[in-house]
């Protein structure tokens, strides 16, 4: 069994609980121990990372990395998380379109990212399952994926209608948009209630999403629509949470009586984001109202390679009022709950997975700089100022 001891100024075991200094003890893949005065065996092999500081491995819970195209022309290449060919298709699965070649993955291990969600969507009302999976070094898909993390994605407002309206099929309205869903969700409902079994694998989804056997992803921007986008979860009794949320900051009054926890889009970052930017209020004050109200923000790049800047988004939104620690854990310990796996990611406490970086300072500084990456004690990334060697 191979041992490998971290040491460091600060090593951050979670947003709320940080070593200065610090040792972990890594063993296959898992750490052991951590603490600030701990023995380890005489054999052990040693990683002192000086001055530097030891952060978990970051989370991207939404991102559309190994499933749209990099380099990424949004205008003329396959949207490969989105199929324009019908409204409804909960049953599609990004796993059947994972490219695990994509150059953005390397780019995200660069700085510290070691676990993401690869999303369906966004632009039906209904695009499928995304899944999680590790930025490991493996160019065989099924090796990254992690089982049973699969939820599925539904999507409310101006996405879905703009593609319907440019075809001149239904739903072209949100009055259409929400009879559509409503009516299939009813269908489903109906299933359930007479005990029947699924005939097809689009109906078996929703029975899992109504029987609370799936989390539900809704994608929604404008404000008008967040409310629309709750109601229909709740009258459907659904395990779900909204996603997007460019104009969350116009409705302090209603987060205030449903807090909850929400996966806000790192704006105003990314080709993406800032090409919507003409079609929504879109305001830094999305941060501050939040956490305000009590909502758990999980923040996301909700892009490709975008992905790599997610570190610098948390930092930017602490300079737009949210407190640093929940924007450390918007990227840590709060993802990671999200999709079902703080027992093994999302923060350095021992028996969970040896998913972590290093970095120069604070790495939500955009001054810091990532020096490696670790995936289950594995080294993914090294920069040559860090002597570009494999430590564990």
């Amino acid at each position: 069994m191979s041992i490998t001891v971290i040491k460091a100024k600060k090593i951050v075991v979670s947003p709320d609980y940080v070593l200065t200094p610090g040792i972990m003890i890594i063993e296959d893949g898992k750490i052991q121990a951590v603490g600030t005065d701990i023995s380890y065996p005489a054999d052990a092999e040693v990683l002192d990372a000086g001055e530097y500081e030891v952060y978990p491995g970051f989370i991207d819970a939404s991102s559309h990395l190994g499933i749209n195209k990099e380099p990424f022309d949004y205008m003329e290449d396959t949207w490969d998380g989105c199929d324009a060919g019908a409204a409804m298709q909960p049953h599609l699965t990004v796993t059947d379109g994972f490219d695990p070649f994509s150059p953005a993955l390397q780019s995200a291990r660069e700085v510290g990212i070691t676990t993401a969600y690869a999303a369906a969507g966004h632009g039906m009302l209904m695009d499928g399952q995304g899944i999680c999976f590790k930025l490991r070094e493996s160019h065989i898909a099924e090796a990254l994926f992690l089982p049973e993390t699969q939820q599925l994605h539904f999507c409310i407002g101006d996405y879905p209608l703009m593609g319907f309206k440019q075809k001149g099929q239904p739903p072209m309205t949100r009055m259409s948009l929400m009879d559509m869903m409503r009516g299939e969700l009813r269908r489903v409902q109906g299933i359930i209630e007479r005990g029947e079994e699924a005939s097809d694998p689009k109906t078996a989804v929703l029975v899992k999403a109504l029987k609370g056997e799936i989390k539900v992803r809704v994608y929604v921007l404008a404000a008008q629509d967040i409310p629309l986008a709750t109601k229909l979860c709740k009258e459907f009794e659904m395990d779900y949470i909204l996603d997007g949320l460019y104009e969350a900051w116009k409705l302090p009054e209603f987060w205030e009586a449903n807090p909850q926890t929400v996966l806000l889009n790192g704006i105003p970052f990314g080709p993406m984001q800032n090409s919507m930017a003409a079609k929504y209020e879109m305001s830094m004050d999305c941060f501050s109202v939040l956490e305000k109200a009590g909502c758990d923000i999980v923040l996301t790049a909700d892009g490709v390679t975008t992905t790599r800047m997610l570190p610098y988004m948390a930092g930017y939104a602490v300079g737009h009022g949210l407190s640093e620690g929940h924007a450390l854990a918007s990227i840590t310990s709060l993802p990671a709950k999200l999709l079902g796996l703080s027992e093994r990611i999302g923060s350095l406490e021992a028996g969970k997975d040896a998913d972590f970086s290093i970095y120069t300072d604070n790495a939500l500084l955009s001054t810091s700089k990532c020096l490696a990456t670790y995936i289950d004690g594995v080294q993914v990334y090294c920069d040559e100022k860090f002597g570009g060697k494999h430590y564990a």
